[in-house]
């Protein structure tokens, strides 16, 4: 089987079936769907049964108790069969070619492990909004990963026999666990690219900045600091600790008033934005 698609789920019974629909409708189809369950407390659990019951590339597990992120994603990659791991989030969708051009890219790039794109913002209701930038080459994405997460995680793919040489997701993490792994992939020489087209629509609601409290800022600075030890970040790029503690300080709801006008600051876009001016000028 060349892909095994992971997805873990919480209490998302208003978006689990367009996350679904977009997974299982894509033009690439020689991949397992793996969902993780998470104890949710809503009618997750009762979707997810009608879907296993009709589609025989799904494999639904169900934890006995709220596990986490990490440790329920992991709970997926260890029965995974795929030589290629998607990640998918189940509030987001999938563009119909995603995977078949990250399946290519990799097919075409064995020298590389990671796989993401750029994406585009939707609301609660699916109405689009902007474009999510991300740097595009692994020299890019490297630069930018200390200042701030450089791939979305949501819409990667990557070598499932890779990341399992490097402990899969921290269990330790409830949060930012992402970050964390790239941090890892990085010390470990792997490669990153991200397809410059939105293949992913990534749901902002009102609970993404919320979700982003205190707690989540100072296990960001956790994650940074140890990420810069293992990968002999220069010390003068260590002033790049002070983004998690700024950002800590404003509360959600002015976040999420003022959000794209703090995207206009945010180091991804303007890096995206000068490359193009560049390539146009």
């Amino acid at each position: 089987m060349r892909l095994s698609v992971v997805m873990a789920v919480y209490n998302a019974e208003k978006y689990l079936n367009k996350a679904m629909d977009s997974i299982l409708g894509q033009t690439f189809d020689d991949f397992e769907l793996i969902v993780v369950d998470d104890k949710s407390k809503d009618r997750s659990g009762q979707i997810l049964h009608e879907y296993a019951r009709k589609e025989s590339r799904m494999v639904l597990l169900e934890n006995q108790e709220n596990m986490g992120l990490a440790k329920s994603l992991n709970r997926g990659l260890a029965v995974a069969q795929g030589e290629y791991i998607a990640r998918m989030d189940a509030d987001d969708i999938s563009v119909p070619h995603r995977f078949e051009q990250q399946v290519r890219f990799l097919d075409q790039h064995p020298d590389y492990t990671f796989v993401s794109c750029i994406g585009r913002y939707i609301d609660e209701e699916g109405n689009q909004e902007q474009l999510r930038l991300f740097p595009e080459t692994n020299e890019e994405i490297y630069a930018m990963m200390p200042k701030v997460d450089a791939v979305m995680h949501p819409g990667v793919m990557f070598r499932r026999a890779d990341v399992a040489a490097i402990g899969n997701y921290c269990e330790e993490l409830r949060v930012v666990q992402d970050y964390d792994l790239w941090f890892r992939g990085m010390a470990a020489g792997y490669k990153f690219y991200n397809i410059q087209e939105p293949l992913v629509l990534f749901r902002r609601n009102h609970s993404y900045n919320v979700r982003k409290n205190r707690a989540y800022r100072l296990m960001d600075l956790k994650v940074r600091k140890k990420g810069y030890k293992l990968n002999k970040i220069p010390f003068y790029k260590w002033g790049y600790l002070i983004v998690p503690l700024i950002l800590a300080v404003i509360p959600p709801k002015v976040m999420d008033k003022m959000f794209y006008t703090f995207k206009k600051l945010d180091p991804r876009n303007k890096a995206v934005q000068k490359k193009d001016r560049g390539r146009h000028g």
